[in-house]
């Protein structure tokens, strides 16, 4: 996650965020704590990540757009894509959307 217009956010960090705020709702429940405030940042950060995952028909500078799409790059600055970057997001993504919908 990035601040304000100086330091756009990154993809990696935000994926990351989005693996702990996902792990924090599921002990706040099995607590039987409140968990609205990281429900809230969750769907922020996932709506993020889904907003930056790469697409065939973004992905101009591409030389095979199809094959990337669905990855993630570690952020606008950064267009290489790791395995990482995508298993973490996907992770948040899929973590994520569990509890928001759990």
């Amino acid at each position: 996650m990035g601040f304000g217009n100086i330091v756009p956010p990154h993809n990696t960090p935000t994926s990351g965020q989005g693996e702990i705020l996902a792990a924090a709702v599921e002990l706040r429940r099995a607590r039987g704590e409140d968990a609205g405030r990281e429900l809230a940042d969750l769907r922020r950060v996932l709506g993020y990540l889904v907003r930056h995952q790469v697409r065939a028909e973004s992905c101009v500078p591409c030389a095979d757009p199809a094959r990337v799409a669905g990855g993630f790059t570690e952020g606008a600055p950064a267009p290489a894509i790791r395995i990482d970057y995508v298993q973490h997001a996907w992770s948040a993504l899929a973590h994520g959307a569990r509890m928001i919908g759990g």
